[in-house]
């Protein structure tokens, strides 16, 4: 659910900017984009945790470490194709001509390299736009993923923190905020630093939230019916997870929509990573009820990656043609627009994924 939400906010963000009203009502959304990568490296910690207790699978840390950024690329690859091919098409709408240069200088995005140094002369290689995030964050997996397999929590509760904060307090002293993507800090991209730093933070949450959840669950195990005394919380202290767990999110929230300055993005990644943590360690009130554990819940989770891609097609088609719509109402269609396009992406991947796995089944069953 939270994943949608912060989605919703960058895309916000991008609409603002580009309203012919020049109303940037969500100033900070992009602070989503610091949600999502705590969240990867919260998720890479759960990855970890399983990797560690395979130790003896006879597969050495680089195979294990590609198996892991694979599986990563190809989650992503299908939407990404799809809306990369597609904003051809918008361009085209929008009477752009694709040149062969064109085509050229957008083609590093096509592989995710967009801020690898190939762009070319029409911008930063890119047709989407929106890629940078995860050419970013597969670069951050690839450095970090193989290091923590390597040397396991000497890294995941020491150097990871350690080295995460240092990143962050030299991204925050040099360029006075982690937001933006086309600063260049000395010897990197300020997109990449800033994936790099706050996946190092997320696995440090990770890290807390597992004790969390071991200091949360009753003396022999959660069905025990072991009480505060044998080792769990008290109904007040998951109560009291969950007010600072939400208030984290409220704040982070309030801060999307306010005009405060950029300088406060260290405060409010601060407090993603705090609710983050809580939320991951399921020990708030309603930590593992249904109220947030359900189906739609998932399902609006699931629909947040090819409605991040694909935001740009309404946004990019409607906001030239109808310019003389109030911005309550550009909003609102854009909004609906996204929602069902990456709902129908999200529905017809899966359709085509179950029918390659049956087609697959059948020739295993023949042979």
């Amino acid at each position: 659910m939270l994943r949608i939400i912060f989605c919703l906010f960058v895309i916000l963000f991008h609409i603002g900017r580009d309203l012919p009203s020049g109303q940037d009502f969500a100033a900070h959304g992009y602070i989503g984009v610091e949600f999502f990568f705590i969240v990867g490296g919260i998720l890479m910690g759960r990855s970890l945790e399983s990797a560690w207790r395979q130790e003896r699978s006879g597969r050495d840390i680089g195979t294990r470490s590609g198996g892991f950024l694979w599986r990563k690329v190809k989650a992503v690859l299908p939407y990404h194709l799809f809306f990369y091919g597609l904003m051809f098409v918008v361009h085209a709408l929008n009477g752009r001509h694709l040149t062969l240069t064109f085509f050229m200088d957008k083609l590093p995005g096509l592989f995710f390299l967009n801020y690898f140094g190939l762009h070319g002369s029409t911008g930063t290689g890119t047709v989407l736009t929106l890629e940078w995030y995860l050419g970013s964050m597969f670069l951050a997996v690839a450095i970090i993923y193989p290091i923590a397999l390597k040397y396991g929590r000497a890294f995941t509760r020491w150097a990871a923190p350690i080295i995460g904060l240092l990143i962050l307090c030299f991204m925050m002293v040099t360029q006075g905020k982690l937001s933006g993507i086309e600063l260049w800090d000395h010897v990197i991209w300020h997109a990449h630093l800033r994936a790099i730093a706050e996946t190092l933070i997320g696995l440090t949450c990770h890290e807390i939230s597992v004790v969390l959840a071991r200091r949360g669950t009753p003396a022999g195990g959660a069905d025990s019916g072991g009480s505060a005394g044998s080792g769990g919380f008290r109904t007040w202290q998951r109560v009291l997870l969950f007010l600072i767990e939400w208030g984290c999110y409220a704040g982070a929230a309030a801060y999307v929509f306010s005009d405060l300055s950029d300088i406060y993005e260290m405060h409010i990644f601060c407090l993603l990573a705090v609710g983050l943590t809580i939320s991951f360690s399921g020990q708030s009130i309603l930590g593992n009820s249904r109220v947030f554990n359900n189906r739609l819940c998932y399902f609006l989770g699931d629909i947040s990656l090819p409605l991040y891609l694909g935001q740009n097609v309404a946004r990019r088609l409607l906001i030239p043609r109808f310019p003389e719509w109030s911005t309550p109402q550009l909003v609102l269609v854009i909004v609906i627009c996204d929602l069902l396009i990456g709902t129908a992406c999200l529905l017809v991947w899966r359709a085509v994924s179950r029918w390659f796995r049956e087609r697959r089944a059948e020739k295993e069953a023949a042979a």
